[in-house]
């Protein structure tokens, strides 16, 4: 999939229900998030793969979703939540996560924004929101319906070499010169 990038959503089954939610990648590099022996919660540190991870621990690049909780996640808005940039020095990033994971409350309405390791391997591809995805798939639809192939919606976005307004607007033209 190349390399991860913290400005674009991806898509991941969290919950390993067989349902992708959207992930905003704030960190690509190993973390652990272990349970604290204070009792505060737990505690963020990097390591690397050959690491001892305890059992209790969860490992993998730092993602920020929306609970299980919110059954249609916004995915805008995990973008649009405003985050600096961690620290490069490890603990100094790793104290930052800690502190930023136990800052959590509620957030949009009844939903709660929750920040945690994720496996890289879990993290599949760019998020794809279900509207955008059907829009695709109804241009598809009518391109073949006119014999002109197909097109398929990888999650990239409109940066593609045409965007989904300008595919539908020559469909509209192509669909009105067939009739006449």
């Amino acid at each position: 999939m190349g390399e991860l990038r913290t400005d674009v959503l991806y898509a991941t089954d969290l919950f390993k229900e067989g349902e992708l939610r959207p992930v905003r990648v704030l960190d690509t590099r190993r973390w652990t998030s272990i349970p604290s022996t204070d009792q505060s919660g737990f505690v963020w540190q990097l390591n690397k793969v050959s690491d001892n991870v305890p059992p209790d621990a969860d490992f993998g690049i730092a993602c920020l979703y929306w609970s299980s909780t919110d059954p249609d996640p916004d995915g805008q808005a995990l973008l649009d939540h405003p985050w600096e940039l961690l620290p490069e020095d490890p603990e100094e990033a790793a104290a930052e996560l800690t502190r930023r994971a136990k800052t959590f409350g509620p957030g949009y309405s009844s939903v709660w924004l929750c920040l945690r390791p994720i496996a890289r391997r879990r993290v599949s591809a760019r998020w794809v929101e279900p509207g955008r995805r059907e829009a695709w798939a109804q241009a598809s639809t009518r391109l073949a319906a006119l014999g002109l192939g197909s097109v398929e919606y990888s999650g990239a976005g409109d940066h593609g070499p045409i965007a989904l307004d300008q595919l539908n607007a020559l469909l509209d033209r192509a669909e009105r010169a067939g009739t006449q």
